[in-house]
């Protein structure tokens, strides 16, 4: 159930919005399907109320709370979220899910973002309708619960209407608390449907006798499930609005399918983007996180300190089809749009041929909490870190030598004034601006002296020989296109700031306390479909 009072039109959303997050990874990545762990199969179809779901829906999901569960993850803080969560959001309802719900409760919960807009006229507002669909173990308890549950919103005021689809009763109250409607129909003894809006109700129930409307509930395997629209759903967000675009111009991946599977102390979530078409391969390379050679030097110099980082090959195709992806996006979140206004800029433009030349090989990129970055690629051209001081010169920057740990340093660095109290230039001041230096065959740069001198000493014991990455990336396959990495409480601190993720914070909170690191990575791309895996480690 759901709590659909006061404030909780926001909270519903959010809930929808904290359960995918952990599904997908702003589709920069996609996961491999693995193996499910032994005891668990797929769903059987007559168990799955997908069947009332859109073909066209925003988002969908699944979830077997029958799964069978390693004991490990059953005894984790992960496995009491759900239910601490719960408990949360039927407080205002007055109700007790052990008591009220458990006795009727079956085993596969669907939820679904079945439209953006229900009614398609954005002049009003854009209203989203949301869909629960549950089985159940006992139908006289059900219809108990609902009788009960609408008179007491009918003493708090609720005014019910009763309308009928396809011979089903749809209970219809307006709450006056939250100023909107709430909707609910037992299909048989078997299903319990819950939506905000009537229409959602009625175009669910509609669905239901036409298979070729409904989603398709093939590879749909337990415990947990996902399906969602790409383009839609990063709209619904807010995250960015699609453009109008044709079949020829619209974003590559259009659609994402996730399972999750549980193992010892970690969930692997396994995921399939899928494309309209065929699509030209990409031409990155893969790695392999066992070999020291495929690797290089460069992974050695990323701190354990960092907030998130990445180890790759060929970061320019790789950043050659993030930007051409966004590009079929309006109203990209702001950090987006400063990165795009930065590229812009003639220093980015006069220096992005010899970087993309250093960044061609092995590299690895990391960030700090306090938003300083640390790049270290395998170079053994010395004539392009070379040109690179050249362009910065050319562009007005101040290229200095220092000595740091006792490595020779080149600086890049600017002159600015500060203005006093009543706006007079008093003050000269020097900002630093990139920070490099050559070690052996690889080059590191950096935005400050401090992040600098933490890459030099990780040499000594860096990230990638920690043990919390190496079990985080354990269930992994290689070879692959590399990592991204990051422990879920540094990556939070440097969200913190972010309103977007303010908002969905406080529904991530009993989970988040119980996640330690993730990792993402990607496998090799067909013509229509990437494949990946993403690795969460659960604290002790």
């Amino acid at each position: 159930m759901v709590n659909l009072l006061g404030e909780s039109w926001q909270r519903w959303r959010l809930v929808i919005i904290a359960i995918a997050l952990v599904f997908i990874s702003f589709s920069t990545s996609s996961c491999k399907q693995l193996p499910l762990t032994p005891g668990q199969s797929p769903l059987s179809a007559e168990n799955i109320p997908l069947e009332f779901v859109p073909k066209q829906s925003v988002l969908a999901g699944v979830i077997n709370t029958a799964a069978s569960t390693d004991k490990t993850w059953v005894r984790s803080n992960l496995s009491k979220a759900l239910p601490q969560s719960i408990d949360a959001w039927l407080t205002p309802l007055d109700i007790d899910f052990n008591q009220d719900i458990q006795p009727w409760l079956g085993n596969n919960i669907a939820f679904a973002i079945t439209s953006k807009d229900l009614d398609r006229d954005q002049s009003n507002g854009r209203q989203a309708g949301y869909l629960l669909a549950t089985d159940t173990t006992d139908g006289e308890q059900l219809r108990e619960f609902l009788e009960l549950f609408w008179q007491r919103q009918a003493i708090a005021g609720t005014k019910t209407t009763l309308t009928t689809v396809s011979g089903v009763p749809i209970i219809v109250g307006f709450l006056p608390t939250s100023q909107q409607q709430l909707a609910t129909a037992v299909v048989g003894d078997h299903t319990l449907l819950i939506a905000n809006d009537v229409k959602v109700l009625q175009q669910s129930l509609r669905v239901a006798q036409s298979p070729s409307l409904q989603l398709s509930s093939q590879d749909c395997c337990h415990p947990i499930w996902l399906s969602l629209r790409i383009p839609d759903f990063v709209d619904w967000l807010g995250l960015a609005a699609p453009t109008n675009f044709g079949l020829m111009s619209a974003p590559k991946w259009q659609q994402l399918h996730a399972t999750t599977t549980f193992y010892p102390q970690r969930l692997v979530i396994n995921t399939q983007l899928t494309s309209l078409g065929n699509l030209p391969l990409s031409p990155t390379k893969s790695l392999n996180i066992d070999s020291s050679d495929t690797l290089g030097e460069s992974h050695q110099y990323l701190p354990d300190s960092l907030a998130w980082a990445a180890i790759g090959q060929d970061f320019p195709s790789l950043w050659t089809s993030f930007w051409e992806e966004l590009a079929h996006y309006d109203q990209l979140p702001l950090p987006l749009q400063q990165g795009q206004q930065w590229l812009s800029t003639q220093l980015a433009t006069s220096l992005s041929e010899p970087l993309s030349q250093l960044l061609a090989s092995n590299y690895a990129i990391g960030q700090w909490q306090d938003g300083n970055w640390l790049i270290t690629v395998m170079n053994t051209n010395p004539t392009v870190s070379k040109r690179l001081d050249d362009i910065a010169m050319e562009q007005g920057l101040t290229v200095s030598q220092l000595s740091i740990m006792g490595q020779a340093v080149t600086a890049w660095s600017r002159l600015n004034t500060r203005l006093d109290a009543r706006n007079r230039e008093t003050t000269v001041e020097t900002d630093l601006v990139v920070l490099h230096t050559k070690t052996r065959d690889c080059d590191v740069f950096a935005t400050s002296i401090d992040s600098l001198t933490a890459a030099l000493k990780a040499s000594n014991d860096p990230l990638f020989e920690t043990q919390r990455f190496r079990y985080t990336v354990q269930p992994m396959d290689t070879p692959n296109y590399g990592y991204m990495y990051g422990t879920l409480d540094e990556v939070g601190r440097l969200l913190s700031s972010n309103r977007w993720f303010s908002l969905v914070q406080p529904i991530l909170q009993p989970w988040s306390q119980s996640i330690d690191a993730i990792a993402i990575t990607s496998y090799e791309q067909t013509v229509n479909q990437s494949t990946g895996t993403v690795s969460i480690l659960l604290k002790d």
